[in-house]
């Protein structure tokens, strides 16, 4: 049963791409969403430390996790303003 749980929530999450991808140090793919990293340290781990104060230790760099916030970021910034229906307003603008 809980396989079938992890196995929904990477197809949700691959589908989406609403998280990062992230290697722990077995090398175990996780993802995790950039909107609750609060700080990345190098001490000489790699350590993610997020907004509720949980924190992780990954392989990756500080410099990748970096690079794939702001790709991140830049996919979710140009679907949202070249998206089809940005020409419809689904309210009125104020006069």
């Amino acid at each position: 049963m809980i396989a079938l749980v992890y196995l929904l929530i990477f197809f949700a999450v691959c589908e989406n791409n609403f998280m990062i991808e992230l290697n722990k140090l077995n090398g175990m793919s996780i993802f995790v969403n950039p909107d609750l990293i609060r700080v990345v340290e190098s001490t000489p781990d790699t350590v993610v430390n997020f907004i509720d104060g949980e924190s992780i230790i990954v392989l990756n760099s500080p410099q990748e996790i970096i690079t794939r916030i702001i790709s991140f970021r830049k996919k979710y910034a140009s679907d949202f303003i070249f998206h089809e229906n940005t020409s419809q307003l689904d309210f009125d603008l104020p006069k």
